[in-house]
């Protein structure tokens, strides 16, 4: 078993829960430990009490009995290598609000969250289409602590029907009624766009600006009571936009009656609103990009939706996570779009008479 680290330690926020007359549980924010034992009790009310910051593992143990300290120090090495008790003072939530409850959860993530907050903070995100999808997104994205925020307008994104009412008045969202040139792209941590119907041609559009510029791209939208998060593109690593599409229409046994429809759809985008939808059901669209987003931001949880689609029934709920495959020679990201044709006809290579 590894051994601890000889620093002062911090458990002031640790439960404990009593189970049976040998057993209790040990638990600090999501991490848990179950202890048995004839002892286990005066043991565990020992230790907690020690565990105010003012003292180090090495301390607690020879504050026992000879014939225990073997199993003390075992207990407080399975307790740190579980984060149970620490180093560093746990987070203050003794009033709860966004922000102390947020800092409970990146502490929890370890390592990786420590830097999480900072991230968020200096990140600026692009959403484009003034949407119900997007009134969700951009209201969690505020609350998880996005630094910046652009909101961009788009004809065919809009949907001109809904009271979407945004009232930008935070100094951290931007409205905007065209997309920003590649210069001020260039500073953005991603790119997302949002359609409450089904506007895939126009999705494509931002997606291609994405590659151009080499940002990560996010889609998301409802078509025909069903809603897709993804798939999160790292440009040219991974399956972009047109990939799913792709993948999608060669999976249709119908495939000219699907494409004749999404191409209706883009030069008749009113046509789409018959559909109708619940705002409950955007909202639910949005929250899941938004929490996607501040994952790939934070770089820790994984998002789900890097290289796969999180499809939605919303209606009869339902959820699948798809895995989308690069397509080699795709228009948009296949590596030949990347790259200059190799020119075989000139060079030092071909042979003179």
């Amino acid at each position: 078993m590894p051994k601890i680290r000889e620093d002062k330690v911090y458990g002031t926020d640790l439960r404990y829960v009593r189970v049976s007359d040998d057993t209790a549980v040990l638990k600090r924010g999501v991490n848990e430990l179950v202890v048995s034992g004839a002892q286990v009790h005066s043991i565990l009310e020992s230790l907690i009490q020690q565990l105010d910051g003012s003292r180090t593992p090495e301390d607690i143990v020879d504050s026992f009995p000879e014939h225990l300290r073997g199993e003390v120090g075992n207990l407080l090495t399975t307790m740190q290598l579980r984060r149970l008790i620490t180093q560093e003072p746990g987070p203050d939530v003794d009033e709860a609000s966004f922000e102390s409850l947020q800092t409970a959860f990146w502490w929890n993530m370890g390592e990786e969250g420590r830097n999480a907050p900072q991230r968020l903070g200096n990140a600026h995100v692009v959403v484009a289409g003034v949407t119900l999808i997007a009134r969700a997104m951009l209201r969690s994205l505020l609350e998880s602590g996005i630094g910046r925020i652009t909101l961009v307008d788009d004809t065919n994104l809009n949907n001109e029907v809904a009271p979407v009412g945004f009232q930008p008045g935070e100094d951290r969202l931007r409205r905007v009624p065209e997309l920003s040139s590649d210069g001020e792209l260039s500073e953005c941590s991603v790119i997302c766009a949002t359609s409450d119907f089904d506007q895939g041609d126009a999705l494509l559009e931002f997606s291609r600006t994405a590659l151009r510029i080499e940002k990560p791209f996010l889609p998301v939208w409802q078509a025909d009571l069903l809603g897709y998060v993804g798939p999160l593109n790292h440009p040219y690593e991974n399956a972009c936009l047109r990939c799913y599409f792709l993948r999608r229409e060669s999976n249709n046994p119908n495939y000219a009656a699907g494409r004749a429809l999404r191409r209706h759809a883009s030069a008749n985008p009113g046509s789409m609103v018959s559909a109708g939808l619940l705002p409950p059901m955007a909202s639910a669209l949005g929250e899941i990009a938004a929490i996607e987003v501040v994952k790939f931001i934070a770089g820790y949880p994984p998002p789900d939706t890097a290289g796969r689609s999180i499809e939605l029934n919303l209606f009869s709920f339902s959820s699948t996570v798809r895995r989308i495959l690069k397509i080699p020679r795709c228009p948009d990201c296949g590596e030949i779009m990347r790259k200059a044709s190799r020119a075989l006809i000139v060079g030092s290579l071909i042979p003179h008479e």
